[in-house]
């Protein structure tokens, strides 16, 4: 079932020391896809083809009847995400896409976040006592 209630994306992109800087967010509603990214930004173009260009994701597998740009916020989270230098995250919208882009890339406390998951822990560390030292030849 297609979604009735609008849904927003915020795209980070990988900064040097591996922090990630928010950049733009997308706005997903049941009648059209917004975007707005940081001026001069090298994801700009690539935003512009996706709202051009884009199709609504099916509402089911293997199904022909499409969704609306709502769930296409959904869809895209995972399929955007690498990991590499790109991340995204779906955000509860504001009233405008403005007001939502103002909040999230705008008015950051801190200009780049590093997200708790990427963060390593002590619990990380890998067990390494089944492997033996070998001595280079």
């Amino acid at each position: 079932m297609p979604s009735t209630r609008s849904r927003a994306m915020l795209v980070h992109v990988r900064q040097p020391r591996s922090v990630w800087k928010p950049v733009g967010v997308f706005l997903g509603t049941p009648n059209r896809l917004d975007y707005r990214m940081l001026p001069g930004e090298a994801l700009d173009d690539w935003a512009a083809y996706l709202a051009a260009n884009s199709l609504p994701p099916p509402i089911a597998e293997y199904s022909e009847v499409r969704g609306n740009w709502a769930d296409w916020i959904g869809a895209s989270v995972d399929a955007f995400t690498n990991g590499h230098d790109m991340w995204c995250t779906e955000i509860p919208p504001e009233v405008t896409l403005d007001a939502t882009y103002e909040k999230y890339v705008l008015l950051v406390d801190e200009p780049v976040l590093t997200p708790k998951e990427f963060i390593p822990t002590a619990n990380d560390i890998p067990d390494l006592s089944g492997y033996k030292k070998v001595r280079p030849v």
